[in-house]
């Protein structure tokens, strides 16, 4: 059953909610596991902030920028960020989109 079939017959009151109810607990059993994957990665042992910055750069579907990157991975600084940053780049795992204020960071393919 598709979502848009939830829907069929709701002027009736005949309507079926039970694709409506598999596609919600699939957005909320997504978002549960993406905070886990978040959480496991600030509580398991320590990572270092050039392997963070790679695994949330893998699981963004967009490049982001050096604040964006300091928001979502609070554990470490701005300089520690910018530094590791530096390293990446030096070593050709990712690539700078973009000068000044607009520069973002994506994963080199």
């Amino acid at each position: 059953m598709t979502l848009p079939q939830s829907s069929l017959n709701w002027q009736n009151n005949q309507n079926d909610y039970a694709a409506f109810l598999d596609y919600f607990l699939g957005v909320i059993l997504q978002a549960y596991r993406n905070l886990n994957d978040r959480l496991n990665l600030v509580q398991d042992k320590p990572v270092s902030a050039t392997d963070l910055i790679l695994t949330t750069l893998t699981q963004e579907l967009k490049p982001l920028s050096r604040s964006e990157l300091t928001a979502l991975i609070p554990q470490y600084s701005d300089t520690t960020i910018k530094r590791a940053l530096s390293e990446l780049k030096k070593r050709q795992l990712i690539k700078l989109i973009g000068k000044g204020r607009s520069s973002k960071y994506i994963l080199k393919n």
